[in-house]
Parts: C-alpha cells; sequence; structure tokens
C-alpha cells in the first residue's frame, strides 16, 4: 500500500513541482497591458499625422490600419509613369540599374565633399575615378553580394544575420580594402601610377590604419540600415536604397575626418 502511494506521488507531485522549480522565468514574464495600450496610441498619433487624420471606413473596422494606408500610397506611387518606367528598367536591367545609381552616389557623394573643400580648383580626375569605382563595385562585386549570394544563403528571414554579416565580414575586410586602393588612385596624379603596386600598397596602409574606426562607424550605421534593407526592400532596390542612403553616411564620416583635407569619405 504505502509503495504504491509512493509511486502515485512520484508520478504526478513531483513532475508538477519539477515543472515549476525549472520553468525559464522568460516564460512568465509579458508585457504589462499599459505599456502595449501606450504603444498602441503612439501609434494611432503617428497614423493621424502622417495621414492628416484622414477620416475613413478601414476593412477591418480598426482605428488606424497601417497595412491599407502603406498599400494605397503604394498605389499612388504605382501610378505615376516616371516611377513605372524606372520600375521596370530596374528589373530588366538590375546590374546596370544597380551600377548606375551607385555611380551617381559617388558622383554627388565627391562634388559635396570637394564643394566644401578649401582647396582651389576642381579635380577631375578624383571625380571620374570615384564614379567609375562605384559603377565597376556595384555591378560586380556589390551585385554579387547583395543579389545572389545573401539572398540565396539567407532569404529575406534572417536580416539581422545577413546584416550583422556583411558589416563584420564583407565590408571591412573586402569593400573597404578595395575602396582605400582606388581613394590611393584617386588622390595619386597619372604620372605617378607608373608603380601601381606602391599606390595600391599606401592604400591597404591607410586602410590598415583606419580599420577599427571605420569598422565602428559602419558598425553602427549600416547594420540598422541593412537590418531594412535585407527585409524589406526588394531584390532589383537593395544596391539604389544602399546609394540613397549613402548621403547619410557621408555626413557621419565627413564630421569624424574633419581634419583630413581633400580626403573623399567611404560610402558603401
Amino acid at each position: 500500500m504505502m509503495a504504491s502511494a509512493a509511486h502515485a506521488a512520484r508520478r504526478t507531485v513531483f513532475p508538477l513541482v519539477l515543472s515549476a522549480r525549472f520553468q525559464p522565468s522568460c516564460a512568465l514574464r509579458r508585457p504589462p497591458i499599459r505599456q502595449i495600450e501606450w504603444l498602441q496610441r503612439q501609434g494611432q498619433r503617428l497614423g493621424r499625422f502622417l495621414f492628416l487624420g484622414r477620416k475613413v471606413s478601414y476593412p477591418g473596422g480598426s482605428s488606424l490600419d497601417w497595412v491599407y494606408e502603406l498599400n494605397r500610397v503604394q498605389g499612388i506611387l504605382g501610378r505615376q509613369h516616371c516611377l513605372q518606367v524606372m520600375n521596370k528598367f530596374s528589373k530588366r536591367k538590375p546590374i546596370l540599374f544597380g551600377g548606375l545609381t551607385t555611380a551617381a552616389r559617388y558622383l554627388i557623394g565627391d562634388s559635396i565633399v570637394q564643394a566644401m573643400s578649401e582647396d582651389p580648383g576642381w579635380d577631375f580626375q578624383r571625380t571620374l575615378l570615384f564614379t567609375l569605382f562605384g559603377f565597376v563595385y556595384a555591378s560586380t562585386a556589390g551585385y554579387t553580394v547583395y543579389n545572389l549570394i545573401y539572398p540565396r544563403l539567407f532569404g529575406s528571414s534572417r536580416p539581422y544575420m545577413t546584416a550583422f554579416l556583411d558589416v563584420c565580414s564583407q565590408t571591412p575586410f573586402f569593400y573597404f580594402p578595395t575602396f582605400y586602393i582606388a581613394r590611393s588612385f584617386a588622390f595619386t596624379p597619372i604620372p605617378d601610377w607608373i608603380e601601381p603596386k606602391q599606390v595600391a600598397k599606401e592604400g591597404l596602409q591607410r586602410w590598415q590604419n583606419n580599420l577599427r574606426a571605420d569598422f565602428m562607424t559602419a558598425f553602427m550605421f549600416w547594420f540598422p540600415m541593412h537590418s531594412i534593407n535585407f527585409r524589406l526592400v526588394p531584390l532589383n532596390y537593395r544596391l539604389p536604397f544602399m546609394a540613397a542612403i549613402g548621403c547619410g553616411w557621408v555626413a557621419i564620416l565627413s564630421t569624424r575626418s574633419g581634419n583630413r583635407p581633400r580626403e573623399i569619405v567611404a560610402v558603401e
């Protein structure tokens, strides 16, 4: 009788005690209701500010339907003829489209830096080489990495992992060395290109000297931007998205590198 009672206790009471004792604490934590309600109110206020407090009846009956509003904005933009032409071109020629937008980004970025510089005159060789570098990099290595390799490895379901891998491997150890070599040729007069190995060596030396600071700045800026890029942006617009937000990247590094005259900052 005692043996059967002990056996029954082991089968019923002990599992309950053990499950209560070793249950992870994170499973018991839930966001307070007040915080959820506060976030909902803030979302409603932001929506009323963005959409000018429009009075509409949403299909779901909610006071603000973000999906409905974003689809409405997308429909308005999709009816614009110039955007339709650009969208068709980006789908037919994604490599050329990415190369042209990135080249335009480098052209505009270098023009802004030279316009803000105190040095007289305009260095057309520098502008031409940086523009050419942007086109060649985006249409070759950039397209291969961002439009072919990353989608096949991670898809769009793991944007944070893809962004982390990019800023910790591809950006500091492939993009930055390539950029600094191109920068070294851009700042070297053409007659001195007789020794290209020496010019490339100077660029790699500058990359090694600035690696730590460039990596920290790139991680802080590009990790959140790439998380958005790899999650929401279509493949044919990944490189143009990077070219567009590169204006903020230039502003950050221009401020950080303000004591280095005539330096064009690295733009991904």
